[in-house]
């Protein structure tokens, strides 16, 4: 398998996780890609190197991630929140770095020390990706959901700094602490390089995102303002970035993510080319950041099975003997990581807390003081504890372990390498598994606000006003094209009825009524030779057809099946009404009025035959209102289902009067010049006009909310722009 059909597979492997998580939302999209990275691993045609290439990995994958997270990043509240989130991206990683990196060197006797420090210190950093999967099946309020992105967005560095030197301690061996490198000095080092590479990262993103302001600056001056080609400059700044700050010995991550937020702030000029810019950037941005996370988790899928099979034959012990120690050693390390963040965040929310209770103690009643002191101190445990299971491992752990060496300095091999990767992916798995399947108990998701029936038929009532108005004659507009765009309209709502659940069953019911009450009439009408018996044969065929569809609405396979079965049914139904005139005239069961009749039916041809059946379709139309108008005083309980029926009946009469045929016949050269597609874009323009005016009144005589007129006109926005830009 080439690189090419590689792609091709991950791609498909995306769209396959895409479509379980719409299936099984309770399972998150990482863990389902982990899984299927998996099984693309023991495929028997993947012939291809798999293996992670780190510094590739970081520039390629993390990079452009990390850079959309930034300048997505709300700037307020990680400002207000600065002094947790440094807390957490250096204190913690430290913390961790010391404390996990000795519990796992005491443990795991055959690592050693500064292996166990390297191990602890890439476990240290959350993952910017996992935790944004977390938000689909937990609640986090807004302050837990910052300090989580903030965290993930600079905990990197840290980490980076001290595994680096956890590994450099590791290569020198027992000179580490010789005559003039100390622990002291070791660890001034240690703090000036984590200085130099954070304040390096910051210094290049800004002086990057300044050049490229005046670059901007300087090419729109020049008359240049393609939205391809800023949008393309866009894409490119993540990369551009990290490479420059490797190439200086800086944090490339730093750089990126300080890049991310310095561009979301040069962002804030409201013109119609920065909109347009924004509308086509968010939709790119959505789509890479999408496909980006997918090939993250599912490249460290595929290394899981390579890792296992390494780490095999270094386990003491034989066979699967060995494995319920192992699976104890990721137990044990992931448990020290999370002692370590659980108490430094139960420390960290300490003067939160204690400033709160100085508040309460301020209050009337001294049991009241204590049962809310008691309160507050039970949700800094639960947000200590939702805080430590949130902060999962990913993909930079996976990639700073893959850094590690084969062999140190003197040419041995590095002790336990594979052990140590395996450790780390089980780690990874075990903190997904458990913020998948732990923290929706712990905090369970808030259920979506649905809208009410009530509000749902107002919407639906939106919509029906709407094909009212288009169906009113307009020698503007293309017949073919006002018919296409009522018929999406009427999708909208059968849409919008199936999405919340609202039972349509009245009005399935009075359609029925409608097709019986339409077949009786078209069999009395050709019993009293007023409609050509193949005509009437013809329609009332397509009446079964109809109450065949009303029966099994919604099923997909009946739909092509009738199709299929369709193709060349008027044929066949003229055909048999031939044979059967004859068979019957010889028999001398019909008379020779009845025949005439007939055999001028079949000698008409397609227009004629069309005309009749249009004939034949208004008058059982009108029939139909009479019929549903007296329908409404016998059931009043099905008033509104009743009312949009013959406002439908009223329409297709409206479409068959020979008043709309005229006025629309004078368009269709017209139509025919600009085309069909053109005219319909043009009557969708027309219809969102309508929908938009129908918004606002539904609004001011509060059939909807605020809210949802907001959501229902950003689409509309959103459609209109589409349109305009197809018919430029």
């Amino acid at each position: 398998m080439g690189v090419f059909e590689y792609i091709l597979l991950m791609l498909g492997a995306v769209l396959l996780s895409c479509l379980i998580n719409q299936r099984f939302p309770s399972i998150s999209t990482p863990l389902v890609q982990i899984a299927l990275g998996v099984g693309i691993a023991f495929l028997p045609f993947v012939h291809i190197d798999t293996s992670l290439d780190p510094e590739l990995f970081l520039v390629v994958f993390i990079a452009p991630l990390l850079f959309d997270d930034a300048k997505n990043t709300d700037k307020a509240t990680l400002w207000r929140l600065r002094r947790p989130v440094l807390l957490l991206a250096i204190g913690l990683v430290v913390v961790t770095c010391l404390v996990a990196g000795a519990i796992s060197y005491l443990y795991i006797a055959t690592v050693p020390l500064a292996a166990a420090l390297a191990l602890s210190a890439a476990l240290a950093p959350t993952d910017a990706v996992a935790v944004g999967s977390i938000q689909e099946n937990a609640t986090i309020s807004s302050d837990q959901k910052a300090l989580l992105k903030g965290e993930s967005l600079f905990n990197d560095a840290s980490s980076i700094v001290a595994f680096q030197f956890a590994l450099a301690w590791m290569a020198i061996g027992p000179y580490a602490f010789a005559a003039g490198s100390g622990p002291l000095n070791f660890s001034l080092t240690l703090v000036w390089t984590f200085i130099l590479m954070f304040a390096g990262g910051v210094a290049v993103g800004v002086g990057y995102m300044l050049v490229r302001y005046l670059l901007i600056n300087f090419l729109r001056k020049r008359g240049l303002d393609s939205v391809v080609f800023y949008v393309l400059l866009e894409i490119l700044h993540p990369f551009l970035v990290y490479l420059l700050a490797e190439v200086l010995h800086v944090s490339g991550i730093i750089a990126v993510v300080t890049a991310g937020i310095v561009y979301s702030l040069t962002q804030n000029n409201k013109s119609p080319a920065q909109a347009r810019h924004n509308i086509v950037s968010t939709s790119a941005w959505s789509l890479i950041s999408y496909v980006l996370n997918g090939f993250v988790f599912l490249l460290l899928g595929t290394q899981l099975p390579g890792i296992i099979s390494r780490a095999a034959g270094l386990l003491p012990g034989d066979g699967w003997l060995a494995w319920p120690g192992m699976l104890l050693a990721v137990v044990v390390v992931l448990a020290a990581v999370w002692l370590c963040r659980f108490v430094w965040i139960l420390v960290m929310r300490r003067a939160a807390v204690k400033a709160e209770r100085d508040k309460q103690a301020q209050s009337q009643s001294d049991q009241v003081d204590h049962a809310k002191a008691r309160s507050l101190g039970a949700l800094r445990l639960k947000d200590a504890l939702i805080l430590t299971l949130t902060g999962v491992k990913g993909t930079i752990t996976l990639s700073l372990l893959f850094t590690i060496p084969w062999t140190l300095t003197d040419g041995s091999p590095f002790p336990d390498r594979a052990v140590i990767l395996l450790i780390a992916a089980g780690v990874i798995i075990c903190s997904l598994l458990i913020a998948n399947f732990v923290v929706p108990l712990i905090s369970p998701r808030a259920h979506d606000p649905e809208l009410d029936v009530d509000e749902v038929e107002a919407i639906a009532t939106i919509y029906h006003k709407v094909i009212e108005r288009l169906s009113i004659p307009n020698g503007d507009f293309d017949r073919t094209a006002v018919a296409a765009v009522i018929s999406q309209y009427n999708h909208r709502i059968r849409t919008l009825h199936k999405e919340h659940g609202i039972d349509n069953s009245s009005e399935r019911e009075i359609r029925k009524l409608v097709i019986g009450w339409s077949t009786q009439h078209t069999q009395k009408l050709v019993a009293q030779n007023k409609v050509g018996p193949v005509v009437g044969a013809v329609y009332i065929n397509q009446l079964g057809r109809m109450l065949q569809a009303v029966e099994h609405h919604g099923n997909l396979l009946w739909r092509w099946h009738n199709i299929w079965r369709q193709l060349s049914r008027r044929r066949r139904i003229s055909r048999k009404v031939r044979k059967r005139t004859a068979a019957e005239a010889a028999a001398g069961q019909i008379g020779e009025q009845t025949q005439l009749f007939r055999q001028v039916e079949q000698d008409m041809d397609k227009q004629e035959f069309a005309a009749k059946l249009r004939e034949l379709q208004h008058e059982n139309f009108r029939y139909a209102l009479s019929k549903l108008d007296t329908l409404m005083d016998e059931r009043p309980q099905d008033i509104q289902a009743i009312n949009r029926t013959m406002a439908e009946f009223r329409r297709r009469t409206k479409r068959l009067s020979g008043d709309e045929r005229g006025a629309v016949g004078g368009t269709l050269q017209s139509v025919r010049e600009v085309g069909h597609a053109e005219a319909k874009r043009r009557v969708e323009m027309r219809a969102m006009r309508y929908e938009r005016e129908e918004i606002e009144q539904a609004l001011i005589h509060g059939k909807i909310s605020r809210a949802t007129a907001r959501s229902m006109r950003d689409n509309l926005a959103m459609m209109e722009l589409d349109i305009e830009s197809q018919l430029d």
